[in-house]
């Protein structure tokens, strides 16, 4: 083969699509898939490439098959797609499937510190308000 046959192969090789490396293999609710610049809803059976981003919204979730692996996509999470994507620790999670159970994961020691110490930083405030005589301290 001659070099310039060769320039044109590896041209046309450079220029081909990148080959899907997985799917979407489960959809539950509004799940989207974001590709370059571009996102769009996905579905089951879909096909994902290196580098997409799968983010499941509120109440959503998602199976993604890919690199061997089926990694979850819980609710308001995100996953890249990447051979890293199989291990524990590749799911970003946003909100509230970060924060857990907000007010109501407290224990009730805890809300009763935060109502507690909360009114007692507003009665000192007003107090210091209240009492204030505006006369300048001296030295």
């Amino acid at each position: 083969m001659s070099i310039t046959m060769l320039s044109v192969l590896a041209a046309l090789a450079a220029s081909s699509s990148p080959a899907p490396v997985g799917q979407i293999a489960e959809v539950d609710g509004a799940v989207m898939v974001m590709r370059a610049d571009q996102s769009e809803a996905a579905m089951s059976g879909d096909v994902v490439f290196e580098g997409d981003r799968v983010i499941a919204k509120t109440g959503s979730a998602a199976t993604v098959r890919a690199f061997g692996c089926d990694t979850e996509v819980s609710e308001l999470g995100l996953v890249t797609v990447a051979p890293e994507m199989c291990g524990e620790t590749s799911q970003i999670s946003f909100g509230a499937a970060q924060a857990g159970a907000g007010w109501a994961g407290l224990s009730d020691a805890t809300k009763t510190l935060i109502f507690f110490g909360g009114a007692a930083g507003t009665v000192a405030i007003v107090d210091a308000v209240v009492t204030d005589d505006d006369e300048p301290a001296s030295p």
